[in-house]
C-alpha cells in the first residue's frame, strides 16, 4: 500500500472515529484524530513527510485566500498592493506588480471558476431536488443513508479511494 493510500485510510478512520451519532463531526477533531493515528502508525515517518508537504500546500492556499481581492462596503474594488491575483495553472501575482495581461488572465480565471462553481451547484441542486421528492414519496424514510439504500439502490460501493475524481468547486 502506498503512503498516499495509507493516508487516505487513516483520514477515513479519523473521520469515522470522531463522527457523532447524528453524523456530524468537527473538522478540528478529525484533524487531531488523524494526527494521533499517524503518530501511532508504523509508517509514521513517511506519513509525517507526506503531511508536511500537504500542510505546506494548505498554508499557501490559506495565504491566497487571505490576500484575495476584496470589495469595499459601497461595492467598489478595494485595491491592496499585497493582494494575490490567481492567474490559473497555479500561477499567482501580487496586485502591486500585476500587468494588464495579468488582469486579463485573472478575469478569465474568475470566469472559469464561476462556471465550475455554477455547474457543481446545478448538479447539487438537481440531486437535492430528486432526493426531496423521494422523501416526500417515502415519508417513513428519515435519513439520506436510508433513502439512498432503500429508494435509490445504494449498496455500499466504493468510497472513491484516494484518487477519487471530485469537483474542486
Amino acid at each position: 500500500m502506498s503512503i498516499k493510500e495509507r493516508l487516505w485510510e487513516l483520514s477515513e478512520q479519523a473521520a469515522d472515529n470522531v463522527t457523532q451519532l447524528t453524523g456530524h463531526m468537527q473538522v478540528s477533531d478529525a484533524e487531531s484524530e488523524l494526527s494521533r493515528l499517524v503518530d501511532l502508525d508504523p509508517c509514521r515517518e513517511e506519513l509525517h513527510e507526506a503531511l508536511r508537504s500537504a500542510g505546506c500546500k494548505g498554508e499557501i492556499r490559506k495565504l491566497g485566500e487571505r490576500h484575495r481581492p476584496k470589495w469595499n462596503q459601497d461595492g467598489s474594488f478595494a485595491f491592496n498592493p499585497r493582494d494575490i491575483w490567481k492567474l490559473g495553472g497555479g500561477l499567482w501575482v501580487r496586485a502591486e506588480l500585476a500587468t494588464r495581461v495579468d488582469g486579463i488572465a485573472t478575469a478569465r480565471q474568475s470566469t472559469r471558476n464561476r462556471g465550475q462553481v455554477d455547474s457543481a451547484d446545478d448538479r447539487l441542486q438537481q440531486y437535492m431536488a430528486e432526493r426531496q421528492e423521494a422523501f416526500r414519496l417515502n415519508p417513513e424514510i428519515v435519513t439520506f443513508g436510508d433513502l439512498e439504500r432503500i429508494h435509490f439502490g445504494y449498496t455500499g460501493g466504493s468510497d472513491g479511494g484516494p484518487d477519487r475524481d471530485v469537483d474542486q468547486a
